[in-house]
Formats: structure tokens, C-alpha cells, sequence
């Protein structure tokens, strides 16, 4: 027995790892948890050649906590909080065959496999059997020559004698907040062995500590170079990481609070969004309650989210993707994208067949922003199959894989801001709204705000741009980035009730916009429950800024303002309920006076109808035809001639 190994039993032996030794054996587990800092308390030149020679000394390591309890009984060690992380953009050459600890984000993973580790030979020649101890790495290595008859090249693979243990890969990749501004994430494959297979999930975050491997770019490479992977010899993993459950200090918490109190707090973090932009004051309202969110409610039978999403459409130089950039460095959490060159995959997520046939998950960018924030830049570009994919993700927050035999729902509970430019590529005054808008009504109802961006001469407006973009801005009230992302965190440790109030005024109004009538080619997106909803999310966002537990009236009435800029913004103004109305009674008096001329199963011709109502002083009366039959309220059972329905 070595030194090491007898200094490894007398410290499993303590009380506290001989109590968790033995009950793991007791609950049948087949490892335990090791605090790294416990080893290096109790000695620290031991723990630190752990670190250097690890495989001089973890085997030891195991068997000593498998001797110091209960012989013959196979345990395995997790090990956990070595002294320091390296993070994955410094892992080099200096770190191979050492121990060291990384966190990062699971963005693939493959399901179990069987891993040879002592391979049998027999030898065609003289038909003797023998173990070949294999090297550190992932490829088979065939004997040189036979131990016996010591010759070679003719060997055959012994399975039923070989000792197997179970594997699984998966790539880690640096998580989107450490990620370094304008820096490609850096990532590492890492082999899962044993007790690690299967508690792994894509997307969460894993901490690894593990031995730094190299091997060679293939198998028959005469390369110089070697790509690098990790023999995982700890793992803990955890769901994305709420903001609220960042750590704050008290001075931090007692700084915010502070702001809370000041009157103009809904002005000083929405001007500190972008305050390099000028204007655009209602787009970061709404991205300020973006950044806050709605409560989040799990109910018996349904989900309400708390995300609250927001779409930019119009014209170009509006500074659409300048807010998404700005809102993404002050977000605790977030995630930027283009629609060019973004695929379904790409956004949620997809299973990939490997070489030898079996699956490999692949998270996208909504599965890595979990609890964030994804920004899709010129959404418009997206492929309409790929835009699909994203809308259970936006209204359930997860995203389903129906795939190859993978049935799994990953977690995607991500607040998305979406810019795109009209399908022209500006907007055309002369067109309906829907037809600038160009995006599938499906997907426009999953957005709580939309906002069209003109960009319309006016001189004064003109004018006090040029004076903001060559003089910068002056708003020296704005709140430090650091201090807002810690203001976001804190604030959504609240979960403020709707008062009565609240309800009443919410209800009203969206009874009030319900009763509106409106006609489809003129309301591209209607007053529908998700619209209550979205009010609802906003009025909570409302509340939580001011680190509120309720819900008042006055948090209900910023959210209706809001709403109404949204609603003015797509042409859904007084103007457009008027019009609504007049077209819907154009509508009836269109399908009267086809009942008045019809006759029998034959109808009227398009000529008559057409003339009659002329007479009736109708401008349009083929917009009038078009839409009743569109609607189903008329039929046209031989060529040029229509029946009422």
C-alpha cells in the first residue's frame, strides 16, 4: 500500500466522509460527493499533488474510500470545489494531464454508449488470450506483437472479456454572460463516465472538474496538432441561473431600494437604455418592461408567462438593431441573433445523427438564453418554416424534439425582441398594415409589443438629432450598467398581486376594445385574451420596477398607455375604428342587396350586383364582392353569379 493511499483511508475514515460513505452504500448509490476543500484542509500537499499527477492518485483515491468502509464494495468520487475555475478560453497546453475545474453551458450531448477500458486479444496465431492496457484517449489501440509467440498484425478483439463501462459525450461552451463582448464562445468536448451518464440536461449549466486530455486530429493523423477533451471526474449541473437569484451585498440592495424612491424612476432606467439613441422614448418603455417581466404562474392545467416580447418593424436606419445591441449589454442574461443566417435549429434546437448512427442534442440560441433575453435581428429574413418553429417557444417557453426517437422538451423560457424591415424594405404608406408587416399572424399574436419605426422628414425632429448624434447625449441622469443589471436582478425577486382595482381597470378596458368592431384587411392583429395578458405582464413589470408587492391602478393604467402607443402604432386608431365600422355596415347593405336581387338558386349576376350597388353609392363594390366571399357569406355556384349564403 502507498503513503498516499493509507493518507486517503485515514481521511475517509473521519467521521463526516465515513457517515457519507456509508450512506451511499445504504441508499444504494454508487458514488458520494467529495469537497475538495476538506482534502486540502486536511492535507494540503496531498491535495495539491491530486492536482498536478491525477492519475498517479485518483485511482488510489477511489480505492481508498472503497477499503475505508466496506471491502469489496465498488464507490465512485465525485469531486467538487477545487480552489479556482479556468475558464474555457484559457484552457492550453499547461493544463494538460492536470486536474482542473470549468463551468460552461451544455450545448450537445449524445446518449450513453458502451466505453472499452481493458480490451482483450486473442492471437490468430497461436490462439493465446491477453489483456492490452490502453493509453489516455478515445480511439482503440490493437496489440503491437503477442505476448506469447511475440508476433503480430493478427489480432482479434476478445468482447465477452473485455471490461466495459458506460460513456457519454458533451460539449460545454462558455455561458452568454461571461461571454466577452464581440469574442466567438470557446468550448470543450468532456467524456461523462459511469454515475455521471444521464445527469447531464442540454442546456444547463455544468461545473466539470476533470483531467485535460489531447489526442491526435484522427486517428491515422501525422498532424502535429491535437484537439483537447476532458475525463470528467466531478460534475454539478443547475438549471439556467434566475437573475433574482444572483447574489447582491447589503450595500447594493440598500443603493437600489434608494432609486426605488426616487420619483422619476421609470425615466431614469428607461433613458438609461440606449441613451446614445435619440428618441424613441415608447420602444424603451417597452423595452424596460421587457427587461423586468411579468410573473411567471404555473397553474394546475396551464402556464402564464412572465416574458414579455416585443417585435420593431419599419425602415431602415431607425436604430432597430442599435436597441436590441444596447438592450442586450444591459440585461443580466441575453443572447444576440440575426434572422439571415439563423435556422430553426439554430433558434430552438435539433437532433443531429452522428457517424455511427445514433443522436446527438444540439441546443439553439432561445434554449441558451433560458431566463433571458434573445435578441433576432431582421427577423424578416427567417425562412417561414424556421419562424414556425419559434412559437410554442414564445407562449409556452419550452421547445419540443420529435426526432429519431427523441421526445424531449428543453427549456426555453427566453423574453425575445425582434427588429425586421418591411417585406419592400420600407414601409409603404400606400399598403395596408398587414401587407407591411408581412409575418404570419400566428406568430404577430405571440408578441405582447409591436411598434412600426417611420422614418418620416420633419425638420425640428431633424434638427434636434443632428444636435444629439454630433454633440452625444447630455442626460447625465441615466443609471450605471452594472447597477442596473443588479436593479433588474433584485426587482425580480418580487411577484406583485393584481389589486381589485387593478383587475377592474384592466377589465374594462379590454371589454372596451372587445366591443370594437373591425374589419380583417384593416386589423392586422386583433384584441384577443393574450392582449389581457400582455396587459397583465406589463402592469406586473410596472410594479416590480418600483419594487412593489401589489398591483395598482396606476401600474394597470402604464400598461394601457403603453398598450394604446402599440395599438396607435399599427394604424389602430380612431380614425381606423371608424373606418372598421363604416366598412362592416358596407358589408351588410353589399350582402342586402344581393338578397334583393337574387332569384331563386340562380342568384344575380356580378353585373347586376355590381350596378345596384353603384346606385346605392357604393365607391367599391368589387372590395365589397371580394370580401364577402373571403368570408364565406356568399357563394358563386357557376361562373359570375353569386347566391347568399
Amino acid at each position: 500500500m502507498s503513503s498516499s493511499e493509507e493518507e486517503f483511508i485515514t481521511f475517509f475514515k473521519q467521521e463526516k466522509y465515513a457517515k457519507i460513505i456509508r450512506d451511499a452504500f445504504e441508499i444504494g448509490k454508487d458514488s458520494f460527493v467529495l469537497d475538495f476543500h476538506d482534502l486540502e484542509k486536511f492535507n494540503s500537499r496531498l491535495a495539491n499533488r491530486i492536482i498536478d499527477i491525477p492519475d498517479a492518485h485518483l485511482l488510489n483515491l477511489k480505492e481508498s474510500a472503497r477499503k475505508s468502509v466496506e471491502e469489496g464494495r465498488d464507490i465512485s468520487v465525485n469531486i467538487q470545489n477545487l480552489f479556482s475555475f479556468t475558464k474555457l478560453r484559457d484552457l492550453g497546453s499547461k493544463e494538460i494531464n492536470r486536474l482542473v475545474q470549468v463551468r460552461g453551458v451544455i450545448v450537445s450531448l449524445n446518449e450513453g454508449i458502451p466505453w472499452i477500458t481493458e480490451p482483450w486479444y486473442r492471437c490468430r496465431r497461436c490462439n493465446f488470450e491477453f489483456p492490452f492496457v490502453q493509453s489516455a484517449g478515445q480511439y482503440l489501440v490493437s496489440p503491437y506483437k503477442c505476448d506469447k509467440c511475440k508476433k503480430g498484425k493478427s489480432f482479434e478483439l476478445i468482447e465477452w472479456k473485455s471490461k466495459f463501462e458506460d460513456v457519454q459525450f458533451i460539449y460545454i461552451q462558455e455561458v452568454p454572460e461571461d461571454l466577452p463582448a464581440g469574442q466567438m464562445p470557446q468550448g470543450v468536448q468532456v467524456i461523462l463516465n459511469n454515475h455521471f451518464v444521464n445527469l447531464a440536461r442540454i442546456g444547463d449549466i455544468a461545473t466539470i472538474v476533470g483531467i485535460m486530455r489531447v489526442k491526435p486530429m484522427s486517428a491515422s493523423s501525422k498532424f502535429k496538432g491535437f484537439t483537447s477533451y476532458m475525463e470528467c471526474c466531478g460534475l454539478k449541473t443547475e438549471t439556467a441561473k434566475d437573475p433574482s437569484e444572483i447574489e447582491l451585498s447589503n450595500a447594493d440592495i440598500e443603493e437600489i431600494k434608494k432609486w426605488s424612491r426616487d420619483i422619476y424612476i421609470y425615466e431614469i432606467i428607461r433613458d438609461s437604455i440606449a441613451p446614445s439613441i435619440y428618441g424613441c422614448e415608447y420602444i424603451k418603455e417597452a423595452l424596460m418592461y421587457m427587461l423586468f417581466g411579468g410573473v411567471r404562474e404555473i397553474r394546475r392545467d396551464v402556464i402564464r408567462r412572465g416574458d414579455i416580447h416585443v417585435l420593431l418593424l419599419g425602415d431602415p436606419s431607425t436604430a432597430k438593431t442599435q436597441l436590441e445591441l444596447a438592450l442586450k449589454n444591459v440585461a443580466p442574461r441575453a443572447i444576440f441573433t440575426g434572422g439571415q443566417g439563423s435556422t430553426a435549429a439554430g433558434l430552438t434546437a435539433t437532433a443531429i445523427r452522428t457517424e455511427d448512427g445514433r443522436f446527438t442534442l444540439e441546443a439553439g440560441a432561445l434554449v441558451l438564453g433560458d431566463k433571458g433575453i434573445v435578441c433576432i435581428d431582421e427577423v424578416e429574413k427567417m425562412r417561414e418554416t424556421d419562424r414556425q418553429m419559434i412559437h410554442i417557444a414564445m407562449e409556452q417557453g419550452i421547445v419540443p424534439i420529435n426526432k429519431g426517437g427523441k421526445n424531449v422538451n428543453l427549456n426555453a423560457r427566453a423574453a425575445i425582441l425582434a427588429a425586421g424591415n418591411p417585406p419592400e424594405g420600407r414601409y409603404n404608406p400606400y399598403k395596408g398594415v398587414a401587407d407591411n408587416i408581412g409575418l404570419d399572424p400566428a406568430l404577430l399574436s405571440r408578441f405582447d409589443l409591436i411598434f412600426i419605426v417611420r422614418d418620416i422628414p420633419d425638420e425640428g425632429k431633424d434638427i434636434a438629432m443632428a444636435e444629439h448624434i454630433l454633440r452625444g447625449s447630455k442626460n447625465k441622469s441615466v443609471m450605471p450598467v452594472e447597477l442596473l443589471k443588479k436593479y433588474v436582478c433584485y426587482a425580480k425577486r418580487f411577484f406583485p398581486k393584481l389589486t381589485e382595482e387593478a383587475e377592474s381597470h384592466l377589465r374594462n378596458v379590454y371589454c372596451e376594445m372587445r366591443r370594437t368592431p373591425s374589419a380583417d384587411d384593416l386589423m392586422p392583429i386583433r384584441i384577443t385574451p393574450r392582449s389581457l395578458e400582455s396587459l397583465i405582464r406589463i402592469s406586473e413589470a410596472h410594479a416590480k420596477i418600483k419594487l412593489k408587492d401589489t398591483v395598482d391602478v396606476e401600474d394597470a393604467i402604464a400598461a394601457v398607455e403603453i398598450m394604446k402607443v402599440f395599438w396607435e402604432s399599427i394604424n389602430y386608431d380612431t380614425t381606423q375604428i371608424e373606418n372598421a365600422k363604416t366598412f362592416s355596415e358596407r358589408i351588410k347593405r353589399g350582402l342586402k342587396v344581393l338578397r334583393e336581387i337574387s332569384v331563386g338558386n340562380s342568384g344575380a349576376s356580378k353585373e347586376q350586383w355590381v350596378r345596384k350597388l353603384r346606385e346605392a353609392n357604393e365607391s367599391d363594390p368589387e372590395k365589397i364582392i371580394t370580401k364577402l366571399q373571403s368570408d364565406g357569406m356568399v357563394m358563386e355556384p357557376k361562373a359570375g353569379f353569386f347566391v347568399p349564403v
